[in-house]
């Protein structure tokens, strides 16, 4: 079987694409990789390295500028485009297509597939018009993502989701047929594992992942002046990149929180389990997500972890077991949590049983024998 991975978000090192292509390389014979900065083989004999990027389609490379870059629905239509081509141009290569969008549905680049007569997956990992909604901030570019996002899901064979809880909370019900539950997900315990026990750890509450909206950052850090007002010797780090870095550094400023909370911008995933275990207590304060990467880490890297409970997050999380839930992500909720959880005498407890979850559920072979059935399916 020769597969395709298909996907809208740029970055080359984003493990989930790595987790993916690692799950699938024992499957299929190749695997054919299209993605807004590369297009070509990363498994099989024609493997290419993904910094190689001459095979990338001379005509969808011109597509792209500055203008659109900027402007959201202009650059998002340049990027179906462009890859739509590539799509068009590598239809040889592959015979199923695993859409892995994680920033909008990806309509013109599925419409082709379908016309090709393709197989389609949708690996589906949370609500894309909703994260529309809440990072443009109106009603009719959300309402314009549902419609894709539908279109999406309608033209797929299979479509993926991690639990039944995200069936319900993103209304996929009428898709029922062609439902196929399983994750890509999978820890490396060799690397991400505990290195600095949690007793010897200082009070540090830290924060990973894109700064947007949708993720909860300004909760998170409006929460901070809540925590210090009880609790002066705790600290704060907060990881990551995005459109909301600019704000989130002067409200730091403008509160004089510099000394209490460190920006580290964005972190490359090799140094991930070094910050993480560093951490007394991870925050996933999200609006919506499907099952966060580094929340599992982060339980390998034996560090307790607070989220929402949206998503696949509570199908993991088992609130003062094996990690802690909230009972919303508004900061006053967040700053609660995070006293009472620092005062925990059995937070160690907790933390060792987040390693064992992870040992027991998320492993390579596990992630393996689900996509291995979802194949199965697809070929009926």
């Amino acid at each position: 079987m020769r597969l395709c991975i298909l996907k809208i978000i740029k970055r080359n090192d984003d493990p989930i694409l790595e987790q993916l292509t690692r799950v699938l390389s024992p499957l299929s014979g190749s695997i054919y990789l299209i993605s807004p900065n590369f297009c070509g083989f990363v498994h099989g004999e024609n493997k290419k390295n993904l910094k190689d990027q001459r095979h990338r389609s001379k005509l969808s490379g011109r597509l792209g500028c500055s203008f659109v870059d900027r402007f959201a629905p202009l650059g998002y239509l340049q990027k179906q485009l462009s890859l739509t081509l590539d799509v068009l141009l590598g239809r040889n290569a592959y015979d199923t297509v695993f859409l892995y969008t994680g920033a909008g549905p990806l309509v013109l680049p599925v419409v082709a597939l379908r016309m090709l007569s393709k197989k389609i997956v949708f690996v589906y990992s949370g609500s894309l018009s909703l994260s529309a909604t809440i990072i443009y901030g109106h009603r009719l570019y959300g309402k314009i993502m549902s419609i894709m996002e539908k279109l999406s899901l309608k033209l797929s064979d299979i479509i993926i989701v991690y639990t039944r809880s995200c069936v319900r909370e993103f209304g996929l019900a009428a898709y029922s047929q062609k439902i196929a539950f399983g994750h890509e997900h999978f820890v490396n315990m060799n690397k991400f594992r505990i290195k600095k026990n949690l007793r010897d750890r200082a009070d540090m509450i830290g924060f990973i992942g894109r700064l947007s909206e949708e993720k909860g950052i300004l909760n998170f850090v409006r929460a901070v002046p809540k925590v210090l007002e009880k609790k002066r010797g705790a600290s704060f780090a907060i990881g990551g990149g995005g459109h909301l870095y600019d704000q989130v550094t002067e409200r730091l400023k403008n509160e004089k929180l510099n000394d209490k909370v460190k920006m580290f911008g964005r972190i490359s995933h090799e140094t991930v389990p070094e910050f993480l275990n560093e951490l007394k207590l991870l925050v996933i304060p999200s609006y919506t997500e499907g099952l966060p990467n580094v929340m599992l880490e982060a339980m390998a890297c034996g560090t307790p972890v607070l989220a929402t409970p949206v998503g696949a997050i509570s199908d993991v999380l088992v609130d003062g077991i094996n990690g802690f839930l909230l009972e919303s992500n508004a900061e006053d909720s967040i700053a609660e949590a995070i006293l009472c959880i620092l005062e925990r005498q059995d937070l160690q407890e907790i933390a060792e049983q987040g390693v064992e979850t992870i040992k027991k559920d998320f492993t390579l072979e596990s992630a393996i024998g689900t996509y291995k059935k979802v194949l199965e399916k697809v070929n009926r």
